[in-house]
């Protein structure tokens, strides 16, 4: 169970009591108050504020940093809004602090201005119980069903969860919607009441593309192909990402720190029976940040939205989805099933599956601009660049971004067709790498007759460049960069069929058991580690101890006898020789 956090709730809530206030050029003033804010305007210029800024100085910010005893307590930005001329109600903002005394860290987004407050002082107070908690009416964006009859909304959480992204993101007031209900009503006017995915909502929103969704029995438009495809400009794909998370919430958090819209899509448990998928809108998340990215641990809990809390409206025949309380809840994590689990009630969990995210509208979002592109992925397909893979241990499924010089560098990319219809002809992929300094160090086009389905993908490029020196690198994946070369069949975009990644090439490596550090383990490696461990000089750099340290419990006896039972060829588990990056370790 978590620990209360008794002195950082009282001195909060001390600053949010304080009345007084002073203010002073942040360069001008050593602040001698035992709290007080850092508040960066929008004209750039740094204020000291002795308390906690309030909503109306707010409005003038772009950010805060508040301080207790000197030491950062809180961080408070504000999320531009992407309407290009934003009202005040199109104002987000997220928090980030940790726990005084703790490594507990809270991040929470999508809030307006007026409401920050309120909600950070909510969390402090409640989150120091461990349980699962959850915050009404304070201006959350929060889609919701009615399930009145006749509404034509009982499956639709994926519409729910997708008018949530869409407006928090700012695409949404693009296409003239102005709230998360108005948008979801219009998803349930042109889709059957059945089941789907977050992506394949915003497949129709941004294109009215119907992906797969036939092949699935998921909702489908009613009026396809003439509803839906509100910003045909952008392909959607350029702009959404779909990834599992498999224990692993760092992808999605990273999401939300990146300023992208996130939805969940999870398997809903009612006693244990499997009742099916389920779309919610996550928010933030709380990490213990002693635990390392990648261990399930790190992740304590996470902030969601859900269209099936339709409080304040609950049995009313009469009740709009408006009146229903916008409710942000708080949801403890626990590892299962090779990813996280979390108890919506006392009888329901929910396991999740993936996240969608969606980049933020702005004026520099990737858009089509070549007239010879249809933009129709209705009729016409579309192939795209999808994942890029890069290793040196075979694989084909994974993304490293640095290697050590001398290793073979192996690279695949898929390619996609996010269009509705198949795609049979010759695709042309092509790979260029290409050095920091400009100079293309390799370059390969490969022909390929191919028979994609809608979102079908397939993986038929493979390629491996030998002794790249050390250097950072950009690859280069494109598929049909001859806009001719495809034949007759038209595409629906253009802007989506190149993807470039760097990776780095590295000597700053070292070989485990090579105490001496000259890129060899041999017996001198074990001489002088054991003329180390007597006290005798022995020349050496400061990373020796880590070059010689096989088992991870520090330069010691053993650690000799390990290098020694290796050098005789004796069965040992530790890998005495392979390489290692320094500052892995």
């Amino acid at each position: 169970m978590k620990k209360p956090i008794s002195v950082l709730c009282i001195l909060l809530c001390a600053v949010l009591l304080w009345g007084a206030t002073a203010y002073a050029a942040a360069a001008d003033l050593a602040p001698s108050a035992e709290i007080y804010a850092v508040m960066t305007l929008q004209s750039g210029r740094e204020i000291v504020v002795e308390q906690a800024p309030t909503a109306a100085m707010m409005s003038a910010a772009e950010s805060y940093e508040l301080y207790v005893r000197k030491q950062s307590v809180l961080s408070v930005e504000h999320i531009p809004a992407a309407t290009g001329d934003p009202g005040e109600e199109d104002q987000f903002y997220s928090i980030d602090f940790t726990f005084a005394g703790t490594d507990k860290e809270v991040y929470l987004t999508g809030l307006r201005a007026e409401y920050v407050e309120q909600i950070q002082q909510y969390i402090i107070d409640n989150y120091a119980d461990g349980v699962s908690f959850a915050i009404s009416d304070l201006g959350f964006i929060d889609a919701e069903k009615t399930y009145k009859e006749g509404d034509g909304d009982d499956y639709m959480c994926w519409a729910a969860s997708c008018s949530d992204m869409l407006i928090s993101s700012g695409w949404a007031a693009q296409a003239g919607f102005d709230s998360e209900d108005d948008l979801f009503e219009a998803f349930i006017g042109a889709f059957d009441d059945n089941g789907s995915h977050p992506y394949y909502a915003l497949a129709w929103f941004f294109n009215g593309a119907k992906t797969l969704a036939d092949r699935y029995g998921l909702a489908l438009p009613k009026d396809y192909p003439d509803s839906g495809g509100y910003l045909n400009d952008y392909a959607f794909d350029l702009l959404t990402e779909n990834k599992r998370i498999s224990a692993d919430m760092s992808g999605a958090a990273q999401a939300l720190r990146d300023g992208r819209a996130v939805g969940l899509a999870v398997e809903i448990f009612d006693k244990g029976v499997d009742y099916g998928g389920h779309a919610v809108t996550m928010w933030g998340y709380v990490a213990d940040n002693s635990v390392p990215e990648g261990d399930p641990a790190r992740y304590l809990d996470i902030f969601i939205t859900d269209s099936d809390s339709y409080e304040g409206i609950i049995g009313n025949n009469d009740a709009d989805r408006r009146d229903a309380h916008d409710v942000m809840h708080m949801f403890a994590l626990s590892e299962e099933s090779g990813s996280y689990r979390f108890d919506f009630n006392s009888t329901q969990s929910g396991i999740l599956l993936d996240y969608t995210s969606l980049v933020p509208y702005s004026e520099d979002a990737p858009k089509e601009t070549d007239p010879d592109a249809t933009r129709n992925k209705i009729s016409d397909p579309d192939l795209s660049v999808g994942n890029i893979f890069i290793t040196d241990s075979g694989s084909v499924r994974e993304l490293k971004t640095r290697f050590f010089s001398g290793s073979p560098v192996s690279f695949t990319f898929e390619v996609h067709n996010t269009g509705d219809p198949r795609y049979y002809g010759k695709i042309y992929p092509q790979v260029t790498l290409t050095g920091g300094d400009g100079t293309v160090v390799y370059d390969r086009t490969q022909v390929f007759s191919v028979n994609i389905n809608s979102m079908g993908y397939s993986v038929p490029y493979f390629c491996t460049a030998e002794d790249l020196p050390a250097g950072d690198y950009t690859l280069t994946c494109t598929i049909n960069a001859d806009r001719t070369a495809s034949g007759v069949v038209p595409e629906a975009y253009y802007c989506n069929n190149t993807l470039s990644i760097g990776f780095t090439v590295t000597d700053d490596y070292y070989i485990l058991g090579d105490y001496d550090g000259n890129r060899e383990v041999n017996i001198l490696d074990a001489t002088k580690i054991q003329r180390k461990l007597a006290a005798f000089t022995v020349n050496t750099d400061d990373n020796a101890e880590k070059r010689g340290d096989i088992n991870g419990g520090g330069l010691d006896i053993i650690d000799v006898t390990l290098i020694q039972r290796r050098l005789a060829e004796l069965d040992d588990d530790h890998p005495i020789g392979e390489r290692f990056f320094y500052e892995d370790t």
